[in-house]
């Protein structure tokens, strides 16, 4: 199976463990400098060389754990409550390849999947390609009009702008979901 998980649940567990010391790259992870602090060591910090990018992450990880096992009594709820907040606004997504787990996972509604509708909606998503993660530093802006024509049909015009503020390249796979009809 796949587990997809977003920077959050690793601020939100900072923020239950404390902060985490990391001398070997110069800095302490906390829950308010996370995803910057990641996104500079695995994209621009790293050893060329060996072309380790995520080696970084590979180091916090069992400091991490080893955080959360030793997590006393009182703060297991605070801990469930973080894995059960991170699910339910879907910062981390489950997968299975197994069946009757994949069902499970959709009932629950802990998968990715593209839910059915009864009523309009628009998602846009960006998804980064090519391990940069410069998606933080995009600018982006959508403008959604809507005329309703005397014959009571809807006409839609969508104007999206993305504006990268570094120098380098960002690859992201856009996609526009609104629903069928």
């Amino acid at each position: 199976g796949v587990i997809a998980l977003t920077p959050k649940p690793f601020e939100d567990l900072l923020g239950l463990v404390g902060p985490i010391a990391m001398p070997q790259h110069g800095m302490t992870l906390t829950a308010n400098n996370f995803q910057d602090a990641v996104q500079y060591k695995t994209s621009v910090d790293y050893d060329r060389r060996q072309n380790e990018p995520k080696k970084f992450l590979a180091d916090f990880a069992p400091l991490l754990l080893n955080r959360l096992v030793d997590l006393k009594r009182e703060q297991w709820f605070e801990l469930f409550r973080i894995f059960q907040d991170n699910l339910k606004s879907k910062q981390v997504l489950l997968y299975s390849k197994d069946k009757a787990s994949q069902e499970k996972i959709g009932q629950a509604g802990f998968g990715g999947e593209i839910l059915p509708a009864d009523k309009d909606y628009l998602a846009i998503v960006n998804s980064n390609l090519g391990g940069t993660k410069t998606d933080l530093e995009m600018i982006q802006t959508a403008e959604l009009t809507t005329k309703i024509l005397s014959d009571g049909s809807v006409v839609n015009n969508l104007r999206l702008q993305r504006s990268n503020t570094t120098t380098e390249r960002n690859r992201s796979y856009l996609r526009i979901l609104v629903p069928r009809g």
